[in-house]
């Protein structure tokens, strides 16, 4: 007996899907052979299926390409922070290093005395290639000479350091405020090194200074 096509076709869904029993099974199968109408409508039925779960099967597809990619983006990103990392502690190693001062000792310093026109300059000089020195004035006549490395590949500065002053007559030098300042026969000025502390009359400074128009440098005993 056959049965109607509108019942074996609202069975095709559960059919497709295998939830058919074994007997019913039976019955729509015998339906489809005597039924050209009905296999064509199940050939259509499957497609449209067919059709709805390929986006799902092409998005699990894709998906271990996207954890791919997902991954190499992590990668790059944590490449890149490292290098950014490594560069700035470089950098900030290279700030302290290069900024760090100490006062030198007296062996990696030359000094000269230049006298002449009423002016002294003191000038030091480092002994070791790729060193700047400092003239740090103080207290009471003194200056402390400090050192630090010279950074690399930067632009080349003057090594020196320098101190001067300004003698208006034999017991009176200008100050740095431009205002003038008696001092004794035994003022000195006091140079301070890691290692030793040299002293220099400035009467005698004074007494160059003044006496001598402009010249070369004075030898010292240093």
């Amino acid at each position: 007996m056959k049965m109607k096509c509108e019942i074996i076709r609202d069975l095709f869904p559960s059919y497709i899907d295998g939830l058919t029993s074994r007997e019913s099974n039976e019955l729509i199968e015998e339906h489809l052979e005597e039924c050209g109408a009905c296999r064509e409508y199940l050939d259509e039925m499957k497609e449209d299926i067919a059709g709805e779960n390929q986006p799902v099967k092409n998005k699990e597809a894709v998906k271990p390409f996207r954890k791919l990619r997902q991954k190499t983006r992590k990668k790059i990103f944590l490449t890149a922070g490292g290098a950014v990392l490594v560069c700035a502690l470089v950098f900030w190693g290279g700030l302290l290093y290069y900024g760090r001062t100490w006062t030198a000792d007296s062996e990696d310093v030359k000094m000269t005395i230049d006298a002449q026109g009423g002016i002294a300059t003191l000038r030091f000089a480092p002994e070791k290639k790729n060193y700047k020195l400092y003239a740090e004035a103080g207290e009471d006549n003194t200056i402390t000479i400090v050192e630090s490395k010279q950074v690399p590949f930067a632009k080349t500065y003057n090594p020196n350091a320098y101190w001067s002053c300004t003698f208006i007559d034999e017991d009176t030098v200008m100050g740095l405020d431009g205002q003038n300042m008696d001092f004794s026969e035994d003022q000195v000025l006091t140079i301070k090194y890691k290692d030793r502390t040299e002293t220099i009359s400035l009467e005698d400074l004074a007494r160059h200074a003044l006496e001598n128009p402009p010249a070369g440098f004075l030898p010292t005993d240093h």
